[in-house]
This record gives C-alpha cells, structure tokens and sequence, in this order.
C-alpha cells in the first residue's frame, strides 16, 4: 500500500497538483490501485480540462 500511495504522489508532483488536489486525489485512491491513465484522467476532471489522449 505505501508503495502505490508513493506512486501516486509521484503522479501527482509530475501533474503539478496544489497540496488541496493532492488531498482530494488521494483520498478518492485510498482503497483504489491508482494506475497511471486512471489518475490522470481523475485529475483532469477535477480541474475540468480535457483528459491528454497518450498512448491510445
């Protein structure tokens, strides 16, 4: 568990979320495996902009 929670932070630092996204995120997380596309596309919801089409 801590292992993925370190993930998912590492995601988040890399979309550049504020403290208040970060909380938000990974509390929606806490009992999901946050993979890579999944928070990605959580994130961008939360900010209201458009999901990245990477590696369709």
């Amino acid at each position: 568990k801590g292992h993925m929670k370190m993930h998912l932070m590492n995601i988040l630092n890399q979309l550049e979320a504020t403290p208040e996204e970060k909380v938000i995120v990974a509390n929606y997380f806490k009992d999901k495996v946050p993979h890579h596309r999944e928070v990605v596309n959580y994130f961008c919801n939360l900010r209201g902009v458009p999901t990245p089409n990477v590696g369709g």
